[in-house]
Parts: C-alpha cells; sequence; structure tokens
C-alpha cells in the first residue's frame, strides 16, 4: 500500500509543554488556523464541542504492546487498544468544548496537547451521531481516571451549551463583561479566557520552545519550503517591502499582535526573518538582508 502525505491546517497555542500535565480538561488552548482554511471555519460557533485531529509529534519509543499509561496493574494490550500517543501514525483524537471563535483562532477547553502540536483535522462534535449508548469497555478502563471521566460526561452534558450561569464579571485585563464560566483567578485577579491564555503563555521571540517547534517543521527541509501558508505571507509582504513595522503586518495581513509575534518567534529561529532597531522603531525583514 502507498504511502501519503498529510499537511498541517494549523498548530496549538497554550502554557503546557508537558505530556504529563494532568489538568487538561480545565485547559484552555488556542487552535491557530492557517489563512488558507479560514473560510472553512465559517458556522462552526454555532457546535458548542469540537472533535479535533492532531499530529502528536513529540519524540518517543513506539511500543505494538503496553500498559495503559505503563501502569503495571493494568493487563498488557496491544496499542490500537489503548489511548497511546506512541502510535503508528502518530494521529490524535480530542474532544474539546468550543469557547469562542476570532476569524482563524478558536479558542478552547479540555484539549490534551501540548503548546506547538500541528492540527490535521476539525468536525463538530454532534450527539446524534457521536454517542453510543450500548457502548461496552473491558474493566480496566473502569480504573483510569474515574473521576475525569465522570467529570467529562457532566460537561458535555448534551447538544446544546454547558450549564447557562446567569452571573458575570469583567475582566480585570481587558475589561470584557463575560459569563462566570469564564472566569480564571490568577495572582488574586480575575480574567476572562483571552487574557489568562495571554498571561500564561506570552509569546516570546526567545522561547525555546519556538526553537523545537522550527526545527519540527524543517526537518532537512528548505526552510522557505517548509513555511506555513500564514507565515508565507507574511514573509512575502515583508520580502515585497524590504521591511515593515509590526504595524504594516498587521494592518496588511489583518494579524494581532500576539499573532504576528508568535509567528516571528518561530520564523526567528528558522532565521527566516529578524527584527532591527532603528531609532525609535523596529522593523522586520529578510534574515539574509
Amino acid at each position: 500500500m502507498k504511502g501519503f502525505i498529510i499537511s498541517p491546517i494549523g498548530h496549538v497555542t497554550n502554557n503546557v509543554h508537558d505530556v504529563r500535565f494532568d489538568d487538561w480538561k480545565n485547559l484552555i488552548s488556542r487552535l491557530v488556523i492557517d489563512e488558507m482554511y479560514v473560510e472553512g471555519l465559517d458556522g462552526i460557533e454555532q457546535f458548542s464541542h469540537l472533535l479535533v485531529v492532531s499530529r502528536l509529534h513529540l519524540p518517543g519509543k513506539l511500543l505494538l504492546k503496553r500498559h495503559p499509561r505503563d501502569r503495571r496493574d493494568l493487563p498488557v494490550v496491544g496499542i490500537f487498544a489503548t489511548r497511546s500517543q506512541l502510535r503508528p501514525n502518530r494521529l490524535g483524537l480530542h474532544l474539546v468544548r468550543l469557547l469562542e471563535r476570532k476569524r482563524n483562532v478558536l479558542l478552547v477547553k479540555g484539549l490534551d496537547a501540548v503548546d506547538g502540536t500541528p492540527l490535521v483535522d476539525i468536525k463538530p462534535y454532534i450527539p446524534q451521531l457521536d454517542i453510543e449508548t450500548t457502548a461496552a469497555v473491558p474493566e480496566w478502563v473502569n480504573k483510569l481516571d474515574v473521576g475525569r471521566r465522570a467529570s467529562r460526561r457532566r460537561e458535555i452534558g448534551g447538544p446544546g451549551k454547558e450549564g447557562i450561569v446567569g452571573t458575570s464579571f469583567a475582566c480585570e485585563k481587558c475589561g470584557k463583561e463575560v459569563g462566570e464560566q469564564q472566569r480564571h483567578e490568577h495572582l488574586g485577579r480575575s480574567y476572562c479566557d483571552d487574557c489568562y491564555m495571554d498571561i500564561l503563555s506570552p509569546p516570546k521571540a526567545c522561547d525555546p520552545w519556538a526553537v523545537y517547534a522550527a526545527k519540527c517543521s524543517l526537518q532537512g527541509n528548505d526552510k522557505f519550503a517548509a513555511l506555513t501558508p500564514g507565515q508565507r505571507r507574511i514573509v512575502d509582504y515583508i520580502r515585497a517591502k524590504g521591511e515593515a513595522t509590526v504595524e504594516e503586518v498587521m494592518e496588511h495581513l489583518g494579524l494581532t499582535a500576539e499573532e504576528f509575534k508568535r509567528e516571528f518567534a518561530v520564523l526567528r529561529h528558522m532565521e527566516v526573518l529578524k527584527g532591527l532597531k532603528k531609532g525609535p522603531i523596529v522593523v522586520y525583514t529578510l534574515f539574509d538582508a
């Protein structure tokens, strides 16, 4: 059988870099979709939950048989009878709650994937199609994080949004009035989902995970050939102008400052773009210019 190539449609951004993280159900993440697929998101905000397919890109050894989660009290089973990330084709399937869509960015809750994880596909979760009330599982499954699975079942609940909350609060960073279900406490202050994510995971050009993402993107290929469609639009615009400020890039390409900074962090470590200080402003140009 012939092999095939799967190209990512975007990537995950959050503040988790270790797969041993143990609070996935409360984690807020952003699914940043490449510009060429933006129209494909139209209508997705009408669904409360999504099924996300990802590429499990972190290194690890494939074992065709193993103890689930390496727990010796559980039986040895085949890899296809587990949810392990160390699979032949390294694809992950995730059920998440959709909090908000902002153009090409989906804010989601409950994604068990680390920062930088490539996205392969997104589908709406449809209870009428995706719930199987007669499903059976082996006894050992019932020993795995019973509390977490029960919590997830309560959260999904049914075809509607998660429980409607009558009260609201004002985010102490942006001032936006949002429902109590979006309240996040951090250092004694209350933030909405967006601001909480920005505080925990600020974009940095010196971020070592940007280096890792850049190396994963290249994998021995030409650095320009390895660019995502969104990164290519940034590079093509700056190449055509010779140099550009972040404000010019944002206005021309319709990006937020955070979106540009995240892409620049990767492009800088790929040695595609660089920033230069000219008097009181910073301009961006090709790395080899």
